[in-house]
Parts: C-alpha cells; structure tokens; sequence
C-alpha cells in the first residue's frame, strides 16, 4: 500500500513525499523492487540520484547476485554522472548477465561528458565489450561517438582513414 501512495505521489508531482513514503514501505518491504524503483524515480526527479545508490547498494549487500538490484543500482550510477561507481556495477552485473554490455556504452558517454576521454576510451576497450559484442557493431557505435565527442572537445587529432588518436596529456 505504501509503494502504490508512493507511486501516486509521483504521479501528482509530488516526489519529496513520495521518498517519504517509499522510505516507510522499504521499512517494512526492505527488497521490493516497485518501491525501490519508485525512489529512484523521486530522487532523479529531485536531482539527488546519488542518495537512491546509497538505499540501492543497501539492499544489494543483503542480495549481492539479485541482477534487478544490479540494474537499478547501475541506472542510479547514471543518473548521478558517477561513471566509475557505474562502470564497477555494469561490470558486476555483466559478469551475472552478460547482454546487459551495451550498458558500458552510457558509462563511456558519461565519462566522455565529463571530460575524461582516457577513460572512455579504455572503457570503448573493455575485453569483456569486446567478446559479447562482436557482430553487434556495439564497439564500431561507441569509438564513432568518441570520435565525434574527441573531435568536439579539441583533444585529439583526426587521423586519415577516421581512426582515433587520443592526444597524450603532458
């Protein structure tokens, strides 16, 4: 019941009330996930996605193999720009499911729209992208988004032939 106030206090715009009542419903319900999905919702809409990661990485020490929690974890991740919290939950839940690949590509974007190419790159070179993603064109998309973004930020230049070259920090 507090799950469903908690969603219909979304609905109405009202996400500080609604955390309040997720928070009530995680007390009894501690793993269910519409309420933790719902507070992640409510943080994201109030700019605060970090402190939905804090509940979720609860709950995943209590369930650390549950891929649901993983998901949820990793999408808080996102929503907070914490590209390496992110990249070390997507690895962990790519380890238990491994189509769940393409999500290395936001954490690449992420880390690109925070100005570190260096890790985008690497996380572009990822061997377990690499083996799940052959034939998908996963790896091709992302270094011609790298490609774009390095270009855009003035840090590299472009090689004939459409290649990436990071230029060398000093």
């Amino acid at each position: 019941a507090f799950s469903e106030a908690g969603a219909q206090f979304m609905v109405r715009g009202e996400p500080e009330r609604a955390i309040e009542v997720f928070t009530l419903s995680l007390g009894l319900r501690p793993h269910d996930y519409n309420t933790l999905s719902g507070m992640l919702s409510a943080h994201t809409a109030l700019g605060t996605p970090d402190e939905a990661a804090e509940v979720l990485e609860s709950a995943l020490a209590a369930r650390p193999d549950d891929i649901e929690l993983l998901a949820m974890l990793a999408n808080a991740y996102l929503e907070a720009e914490d590209a390496k919290a992110a990249e070390r939950v997507v690895t962990a839940l790519m380890v238990r499911e491994p189509s769940n690949y393409t999500r290395f590509v936001d954490v690449a974007l992420l880390f690109l729209k925070s100005g570190k190419t260096d890790d985008a790159v690497r996380v572009r070179h990822r061997p377990e992208l690499q083996r799940v993603s052959h034939g998908h064109g996963i790896p091709r998309r992302l270094n011609g988004e790298l490609q774009h973004q390095v270009r855009a930020a003035g840090r590299g230049p472009r090689k004939p032939g459409g290649g990436l070259q990071v230029a060398k920090r000093a």
